[in-house]
């Protein structure tokens, strides 16, 4: 588990996040569908610390 933690927090990139959560469990069409849905929503919105908003543990 503390590995998967430190995996997830190192995610710097939706794409990076999708290959991490794909490792855990299958993406499917709904799945992808939410991640799509997420992205597009939160299009060019920053955290604090500069990272993408669609990009968290």
């Amino acid at each position: 588990m503390e590995q998967l933690l430190k995996k997830t927090k190192s995610c710097t990139d939706i794409n990076q996040a999708t290959v991490l959560l794909g490792e855990q469990i299958k993406i499917t069409a709904e799945i992808e569908k939410a991640i799509d849905f997420t992205i597009e929503k939160h299009e060019g919105q920053k955290r604090k610390s500069g990272e993408p908003y669609s990009v968290h543990p």
